[in-house]
């Protein structure tokens, strides 16, 4: 894998926050990871995950992937993550490029975290099966990043596994400068393909 150059975080994160300070970095996969879906054939593909703060109390994320043989991009996620003060309920707000917004509510149970669709919403004209609900797991292990991803098209079942590794890591309490960490963090995530022909999901 290729390290790139840490990323700078020079605001003081939000205290209401602080559970949440591991998520943070750069994360990239070390291996090419493997997709399929009915609708086309196998592929394989490379992501990045960055969490980010500017001492709001909210953590900007953006997830990219790329077709591992050609550098294409692929699926691209972005938004924020928010934490109910004096608890441990989390939202991500997130927009993806196939043009589904959507807010997945959930709880961090120490130094993991299971969220699950509150509330979607999709352009008219977005292509069919339609999402209906999403399901994520962050959870953090020594050493390495193992998301997975399955998903559910209509009677269908497919999967996505891939193996990320943390090239930056930023805790601005224990961390008075930045240091590389490698850490694991498992992220699963279901998402249920419908066969409703509906145009939006409330």
């Amino acid at each position: 894998m290729t390290h790139t150059c840490p990323f700078h975080q020079s605001a003081e994160m939000n205290p209401a926050l602080m559970p949440l300070d591991w998520l943070l970095g750069v994360w990239e996969s070390d291996e090419p990871g493997e997709g399929s879906f009915p609708s086309i054939p196998p592929f394989r593909y490379n992501e990045t995950l960055h969490f980010s703060h500017v001492g709001q109390p909210v953590i900007n994320f953006m997830f990219n992937a790329f077709n591992a043989e050609n550098k294409k991009p692929m699926h691209r996620e972005c938004g924020f993550i928010r934490m109910q003060p004096g608890t441990n309920r989390v939202a991500f707000i997130i927009a993806q490029n196939s043009g589904l917004v959507e807010v997945e509510e959930g709880l961090l149970t120490g130094q993991q975290l299971t969220l699950h669709t509150h509330a979607l919403a999709r352009t008219s004209f977005a292509k069919e099966p339609h999402v209906q609900q999403i399901s994520r797991v962050f959870q953090l292990r020594p050493d390495v990043l193992s998301p997975q991803m399955l998903e559910g098209l209509r009677k269908t079942c497919s999967g996505i596994k891939i193996t990320l590794e943390d090239i930056g890591h930023v805790n601005s309490e224990k961390l008075p400068n930045f240091q590389l960490r490698w850490l694991l963090i498992t992220w699963l995530i279901l998402i249920i393909m419908g066969a409703h022909r509906g145009s939006l999901s409330q």
